[in-house]
């Protein structure tokens, strides 16, 4: 065999077949003194089945404990800065904060109030130049939509494109029930700080949903 013909061979990739592999690691156990627990406690698949039930779901898990995994993780915790040049809200518990004004109002009556909230709170501070708004993002095969499925807490409310004029919903719980909803709901957000927010020439309005940058 040619030199040549050694080095492509050495360099070629084979796919390995992860049942045959576990199949192997059984036969070979069975000639040895190990643990049947120790054996199955090495997972072998690329996602750690861990992560799942038997049927493929995701394993519900408490936020809580979630969040306090992540504090762990952190060295330094800054309780506040002298002079920030950037400030984060939290969009959508801002959304749903707000006061109905009236049985009249409409979405655009309370965008306005988003806004001016937003640019308001932010001038407090007047190093602040980046303004960050983070809205929440919803995804079919996400842990949330998952935990519904298993209450059983399915949509309520019919789905609705969000406009200027469209009065704002008396019942607002149900209409954020659907998830269609809160993804019109900020869409419609978004565009309306696109296209009106009264910022000054240093000030810079960043949105998460879609990498959107207002200038």
């Amino acid at each position: 065999m040619s030199q040549s013909a050694l080095k492509k061979q050495k360099t070629q990739k084979s796919q390995v077949c992860g049942e045959n592999m576990f199949q192997r690691r059984l036969a070979i156990n069975a000639n040895k003194k190990v643990l049947a627990e120790r054996l199955f406690s090495y997972e072998n698949a690329t996602v750690p089945v861990s992560m799942f039930s038997e049927e493929g779901k995701m394993i519900i898990a408490k936020k809580s404990a979630f969040m306090h995994k992540i504090e762990g993780l952190l060295t330094d915790v800054l309780h506040d800065i002298e002079k920030p040049d950037t400030i984060i809200f939290d969009g959508t518990a801002i959304i749903q904060s707000i006061v109905i004004q009236s049985e009249q109002s409409t979405f655009k009556d309370m965008t306005t109030l988003f806004e001016k909230y937003i640019v308001s709170t932010s001038r407090k501070y007047k190093s602040v130049q980046q303004i960050h708004i983070i809205f929440d993002t919803y995804s079919e095969n996400s842990l949330k939509e998952e935990t519904r499925r298993r209450r059983g807490d399915y949509e309520s409310s019919s789905k609705v494109h969000v406009h200027s004029n469209l009065k704002f919903p008396t019942t607002w719980k149900e209409f954020l029930s659907s998830s269609a909803n809160k993804v019109s709901l900020t869409q419609y957000y978004t565009g309306f700080l696109k296209e009106n927010s009264n910022l000054k020439t240093h000030e810079t309005i960043f949105i998460n949903v879609g990498a959107d940058t207002v200038p």
